[in-house]
């Protein structure tokens, strides 16, 4: 043909034609696209739930982002997010995947929620004085003492005693006024994680543990599991996640990290 065009066969011959082919092939692979569950936010609370979430000096840490990061599926990756109200990014049915260290009983079945299995237990015990140890039987040998207590934090395992009246819920605003209370005798008892209340006496200079009894038994205990929002992409990725937690839980993965807070 005349007037510079090609043939067909020219035309793919020649340079230009190349590059059509070559672009025709790009628009036939598929390109990577970034999944909205390669990609989770671990929601801290901001106030702390030590040892298991912490902001120090304005970097959010803690054993429960630690617990996390060890049992990841493969590709996963996490950030770290303080939030005043760090429950309530859980429960929009859509991305971003947020995800916490949380018990079962202390959610609202309201909220249709994805549970992984049991991470580790939460042991809630009974501290007293070392100068007036109480060991638990029950919450009937509580009858009549004076349980200190944070203001608004809840109680179930000993809320009857209070609600029938037959034992004193003392109220203070924190950790520090509650401790000091009872190493001074000043209330009879408190119901407190095991785990915040060893690292809290750790981190003070004026605690030791002599300054406590620790009951043998167990006031009550849960299951801390992570829980997302109900997100089906991230749904798949449970079995995997599950069976890393299984693992490293067998291993003590989560025990050896948490040592490192106590």
């Amino acid at each position: 043909m005349s007037g510079g065009w090609f043939t067909r066969a020219e035309n793919l011959a020649h340079p230009c034609g190349v590059w059509i082919l070559f672009a025709l092939f790009l628009s036939l692979v598929p390109l990577p696209v970034h999944a909205a569950d390669d990609e989770i936010i671990f929601s801290l609370f901001s106030r702390g739930w030590p040892p298991f979430e912490m902001v120090v000096d304005g970097e959010p840490q803690g054993a429960a982002p630690k617990f996390l990061a060890a049992v990841l599926p493969k590709g996963v990756r996490m950030k770290v997010l303080p939030y005043p109200a760090a429950r309530l990014y859980l429960y929009p049915p859509k991305g971003p995947v947020h995800v916490r260290l949380e018990a079962k009983e202390w959610m609202s079945p309201k909220h249709d929620l994805l549970w992984s299995v049991p991470v580790m237990k939460s042991l809630n015990v009974l501290y007293s004085p070392a100068q007036r140890p109480l060991e638990f039987t029950g919450i009937d040998c509580l009858e009549g003492k004076v349980i200190g207590c944070i203001k608004n934090y809840f109680y179930p395992a000993v809320q009857p005693l209070f609600d029938e009246g037959r034992a004193t819920r003392y109220n203070v605003n924190g950790m520090q006024p509650l401790m000091r209370m009872l190493k001074a005798g000043r209330i009879d008892a408190a119901v407190l994680d095991q785990s915040t209340a060893r690292w809290y006496i750790a981190s003070q200079a004026e605690l030791t543990p002599d300054n406590f009894h620790v009951a043998s038994n167990p006031v009550d205990s849960v299951d801390l599991r992570f829980v997302f929002n109900n997100i089906p992409q991230w749904e798949a990725r449970l079995p995997e996640l599950n069976a890393n937690i299984e693992r490293a839980r067998e291993q003590g993965v989560f025990q050896r990290i948490l040592s490192q807070f106590e």
